[in-house]
């Protein structure tokens, strides 16, 4: 074999009245016309650049366990709320607040946390592109349904205390469960229409 120099230029060269296929070495002359400058002004090729190293940002298993912590203490939280409601229903504090809205926020508050879960996922868990692909689109829905929820009692319950600012003689206002599943039955229509167009196109 031989090594073709950045100076060279490679001339054909034809063979006429042969049969034979010629080698490379045979059907090209090689002729220096003048030396390549390189950009440090000499002659010598420099070394092959060295391979890049490429940072990919990885969330590291460090990361991963403190996301779960904190998952797990808002849970733990929420699910404690929950309880709470549950046990001090009776109680004109807890009537006055209404144990439905606090199921409804709880509920969004552990969907929203929950979301961490296929954030975490990256290529040093999750081995197939499908399965990257699964995680990356279920992280907005668990969190936009997770906070759909929760907005849906706060807006609810915000809603309520607007009218009774507006009619300060109305004797009582109430915003019940019934009205704040409407209110979620209008988020939750948004919110699917425009994930399913996110996931779907």
């Amino acid at each position: 074999g031989f090594d073709l120099h950045p100076t060279s230029y490679i001339l054909p060269v034809r063979q006429a009245g042969s049969d034979q296929k010629p080698s490379i070495e045979q059907s090209f002359n090689i002729v220096k016309i003048e030396d390549f400058i390189y950009n440090d002004g000499t002659a010598l090729q420099p070394d092959a650049l060295p391979a890049p190293v490429v940072n990919y940002n990885y969330i590291g298993n460090a990361g991963r366990i403190v996301g779960y912590v904190l998952m797990g203490v808002v849970i733990v939280l929420a699910l404690a709320g929950l309880v709470w409601a549950i046990v001090m229903r009776k109680e004109r504090v807890v009537r006055a607040s209404q144990p439905t809205f606090i199921a409804f926020i709880s509920f969004g508050c552990i969907l929203m946390s929950a979301a961490i879960i296929p954030l975490s996922m990256e290529e040093t868990t999750v081995q197939s592109d499908r399965g990257l692909d699964i995680a990356c689109m279920s992280a907005p829905w668990v969190y936009a349904l997770g906070f759909v929820f929760t907005f849906a009692a706060l807006l609810t319950k915000t809603y309520a205390a607007y009218k009774v600012f507006r009619k300060p003689d109305v004797d009582s206002v109430t915003g019940g469960p019934l009205d704040t599943f409407k209110t979620l039955a209008v988020l939750l229509v948004v919110n699917v229409a425009v994930l399913l167009s996110w996931t779907l196109v």
